[in-house]
């Protein structure tokens, strides 16, 4: 019997793409991959399935590695579907994960695509734990999916993308068959990690509550610095004038993340003889309007790599982050760890991350465009106040939020190692397994 062959065996199936400019779903599973694998005693060999071109393993160590497998229907071939929260696989069975999946103990799902459903039919035929964590709004994003579906297929002002999306609301059916697709994988999994309030409640009144915990998210202190603000380095790397303030959004350059509500801020705040430069770091179909906005004025980063952006969060001067579908909202976390003063909305889960409003960060409780707009001329105007409290933020992060490492050992590993040890599932690493693992190595 080999050291693997001891250990609970966890399969995680993440349903996109994996990648260095993989958004914040891919890079939370890395980190808690990176975790488990610095671990001097670990309880659990892991495997972390992700979208790839190709099947590949990549080795993290002994005990943890990356199986990256391609989509049987990917997303990304319809082309009416821009990407919103990331291309995934639509296969209701993907049969090349499915016989990969028997040798765990535990199968862990983080979506109801393909990845999920393949999971969790597995899991029920072989008598495996399921675990199910919320990571996105999948319902929210289902219904923006749908209306820029219709609005591609039809364009914006066609009579009949105005009798789908505003008489009929097709967006409604779409998000309601999505939430149904949820239910369904709740109702079978044998735990759910939630990352807020609201997730909890609604995933309560279909579970136990026995059955349902937290599944917080970590930081890289050290990363994540205020000590990382350069301001030479952002004038040499994106033409900012160094003493020209920068307004920074990091996410999807789209309407379900209202990257707009920024643009236009700045927009507004420049047009009083002020000036101030907004950076926007992220891909998405809303890229055009911010430069058609801004002009010179603004800067497309692109996705960056985590420490370009540490080092862009650490020598802005103000976050504002409007999006109200977040779980958790990874970004605020880590621009508060770097000492930016976070400007978000009350209707999104990262309010709770604003331990002391006014103080540590502002929570704004309305959408609209004027508040938006007022608030961030207020922090522009009054360096001593951006200061203070970007002070006033990293030492929030450091008192509240965990690091990975933390997670891994508190809120992952009980629940994994509780259900793997309990699993009726065969032990891992069988003899199909290895020739499996070997015909990809």
């Amino acid at each position: 019997m080999t050291d693997n062959d001891r250990l609970v065996s966890v399969g995680v199936l993440v349903d996109l793409d994996y990648g260095p400019l993989a958004g914040g779903h891919v890079k939370t599973w890395e980190r808690f991959a990176e975790a488990v694998a610095a671990m001097n005693d670990p309880q659990v060999d892991l495997t972390v399935y992700f979208l790839g071109r190709h099947e590949a393993m990549i080795p993290i160590a002994r005990h943890v590695r990356y199986h990256l497998l391609p989509p049987m229907l990917a997303s990304e071939r319809l082309r009416f579907v821009r990407q919103v929260g990331g291309h995934t696989d639509l296969t209701r069975f993907h049969r090349k994960l499915a016989a990969r999946l028997p040798r765990h103990h535990v199968l862990h799902i983080t979506s109801a695509f393909g990845f999920g459903r393949t999971a969790a039919r597995v899991a029920r035929t072989c008598g495996q734990a399921l675990v199910y964590s919320i990571h996105t709004d999948a319902i929210s994003l289902a219904r923006v999916y749908t209306q820029d579906a219709v609005r591609n297929l039809l364009g914006s002002r066609h009579a009949l993308t105005r009798l789908l999306l505003q008489r009929l609301r097709v967006q409604e059916w779409s998000a309601q068959a999505q939430s149904r697709s949820v239910a369904r994988l709740l109702t079978a999994s044998d735990h759910v990690f939630v990352s807020n309030a609201v997730d909890h409640a609604w995933v309560t009144r279909r579970l136990p509550a026995s059955a349902v915990s937290m599944l917080r998210r970590g930081i890289d202190r050290d990363r994540f610095h205020p000590r990382w603000r350069d301001r030479e380095w952002l004038a040499a790397r994106f033409n900012i004038p160094v003493d020209m303030p920068v307004v920074l959004f990091a996410g999807r350059i789209d309407d379900s993340k209202r990257v707009m509500t920024v643009v236009e801020a700045v927009a507004r705040y420049n047009t009083g003889g002020r000036r101030a430069h907004a950076v926007l770091a992220g891909d998405g179909q809303r890229a055009g309007s911010a430069r058609e906005r801004l002009g010179p004025l603004v800067t497309l980063t692109g996705t960056l790599p985590q420490t370009d952006l540490a080092r862009l969060m650490a020598s802005a001067d103000l976050f504002a982050f409007p999006s109200e579908i977040e779980t958790v909202g990874n970004v605020v976390i880590e621009a508060m760890a770097a000492g930016l003063p976070v400007i978000v909305s009350a209707r999104g889960a990262p309010a709770r991350l604003v331990r002391e409003p006014g103080r540590d960060g502002i929570v704004l409780h309305s959408s609209a465009q004027a508040a938006w707009t007022r608030a961030v001329a207020a922090m522009l105007d009054s360096p001593a106040t951006r200061e203070r409290m970007g002070q006033n933020a990293r030492a929030t992060v450091e008192a509240h939020s965990p690091s990975w490492a933390d997670v891994v050992q508190e809120d992952l590993l009980p629940i994994w190692s509780r259900l793997g040890r309990s699993s009726r599932a065969v032990p891992p690493f069988t003899a199909l397994a290895r020739a499996a693992d070997g015909a990809v190595a």
